[in-house]
């Protein structure tokens, strides 16, 4: 049987989805009851645990031999995924599968780079098998502007023209299933992106003509940005970790692609076309 954390995010359902494909036996873990919903299935088991607290969660980890580490982001996101690993460890676990970020570092300045890779270290120092897997900015991030698309025409980023290798979430699910069912990928970093690099420029083009409606790309400067996500109720430290990120990727930091899709898959990685296509129906009035 593989466990399966974040059972309440797009990637880990999707996860979870492609394992049931693949003839496996899972365990979810969800926060709250709210989260299992649309999860429930034959092969599935769901079980709710807060990951701050491995009493709530320690025990579901009985008899599981491999499991995916996805956490979403926060604060002790380090301290979660070690009390994870710990956990794990003590129940018999032997492989760990953690999707972590995009050229993590542990000598950046801040943000997700420097904290997944404490985070891979924590995984190491437990003493499990591993594989990590380190996505690019996923291409369905796009979806967080659907309402903006909708009322002004419009996706707002402090991008500038930097691209980006961004990647289909459903490839980095379809590598972790891969990770996940066969052992010769411990030990392995997979650093994940799509087949083109792209600025926001290209993606507002290609969502306008996949969807039939006029969207321009309003670049943001990085002070606005970070005042906009506190308004919606992000709290500082979230803030001013996304603004030096995606300051970062205006400047080139994520201008990178790589064959670690096709090398796991045998296929090339989702061009970005193909999701537009996919998504197109949202973003019409």
């Amino acid at each position: 049987m593989i466990y399966v954390t974040g059972g309440g995010g797009f990637v880990s359902r999707e996860i979870v989805r492609g394992l049931v494909g693949a003839g496996q036996r899972v365990r979810v873990l969800v926060a709250n009851p709210e989260e299992s919903k649309g999860i429930e299935g034959p092969g599935i088991e769901v079980v709710v645990g807060d990951r701050r607290q491995p009493a709530t969660f320690a025990h579901t980890l009985k008899g599981i031999a491999t499991a995916l580490l996805l956490t979403r982001n926060a604060q002790d996101l380090v301290e979660m995924d070690a009390k994870f690993s710990q956990a794990a460890k003590a129940a018999g676990v032997g492989r760990v599968v953690k999707i972590s970020a995009f050229g993590a570092d542990a000598n950046a300045e801040k943000g997700a780079k420097r904290v997944h890779a404490q985070s891979e270290e924590a995984v190491r120092q437990a003493g499990l098998k591993w594989t990590f897997l380190r996505p690019q900015f996923f291409m369905q991030n796009m979806l967080w502007f659907v309402d903006e698309v909708k009322t002004k025409g419009t996706i707002s980023l402090p991008m500038k023209t930097g691209r980006v290798g961004m990647i289909d979430y459903r490839d980095i699910a379809a590598v972790a299933v891969k990770c996940l069912t066969d052992d010769a990928h411990d030990g392995q970093v997979y650093q994940l992106s799509g087949p083109e690099l792209l600025s926001i420029y290209d993606i507002a083009d290609k969502l306008s003509r996949a969807a039939g409606v006029p969207i321009k790309y309003n670049d943001l400067p990085p002070e606005e940005f970070k005042q906009l996500l506190m308004s919606m109720g992000r709290p500082l430290w979230h803030a001013e970790d996304m603004t030096v990120s995606y300051t970062k990727m205006s400047l080139g930091a994520s201008a990178v692609l790589t064959e670690d899709v096709n090398r796991v898959l045998g296929r090339a990685a989702t061009p970005f076309d193909q999701v537009a296509q996919n998504y197109a129906h949202l973003f019409r009035a």
